[in-house]
């Protein structure tokens, strides 16, 4: 796409008393493949468990299952079971 001198210097806002062009193109959210570990967890002191969900960038199953046993584990918090696990491409 070529652009002339003028509509250049409007898109720049260079040309007084005339907005820049803007684009009207919205961009889409780009979804990556991701993996959705779920698992049921509770406090270390006990009491009931609760559904922990944990969004992995990694598209392998094991490697996501260790980064969310990490995280439980650095908030303090007891994995009970695993419920599910979803890749999302």
């Amino acid at each position: 796409m070529q652009l002339t001198e003028n509509e250049m210097r409007r898109a720049l806002g260079l040309e007084l008393g005339v907005e820049p062009v803007k684009d009207d193109v919205k961009r889409e959210k780009r979804v990556f493949p991701h993996t959705l570990v779920t698992y049921s967890v509770r406090k270390a002191e006990g009491g009931p468990t609760f559904k922990f969900e944990y969004k992995s960038r990694s598209i392998s199953v094991d490697i996501a299952k260790l980064d969310a046993e990490k995280e439980i584990k650095s908030k303090g918090l007891v994995v009970w079971a695993l419920l599910d696990v979803q890749q999302i491409s």
